[in-house]
């Protein structure tokens, strides 16, 4: 039992230690001239975007170009008929 409670003590301490220091890594600090350490995000320029590429809109066909592709199918599968052996 007792080493149960020195293990979690340990752990208590080593995550305080190790959150004291990402603390202190995070607040800005002076550089030795005198300036002070900006926030990365302020330190990068913004990112241009480039244009946005054109969005095919797709239509659902009309009843007479349905009428039309049926018809030139229709035409194909007789040209396939007449020059395919049967199996």
């Amino acid at each position: 039992m007792i080493f149960l409670i020195a293990i979690v003590l340990l752990f208590n301490y080593f995550v305080r230690a190790t959150v004291k220091n990402l603390q202190n890594d995070l607040t800005p600090t002076s550089h030795q001239s005198g300036h002070a350490i900006t926030p990365v995000q302020e330190s990068i320029p913004p990112v241009t975007r480039p244009e946005r590429a054109r969005i095919r809109i797709i239509q659902q066909p009309t009843p007479e170009e349905i009428r039309e592709s049926q018809r030139k199918a229709d035409e194909a599968m007789k040209v396939l008929e007449a020059t395919t052996p049967e199996v």
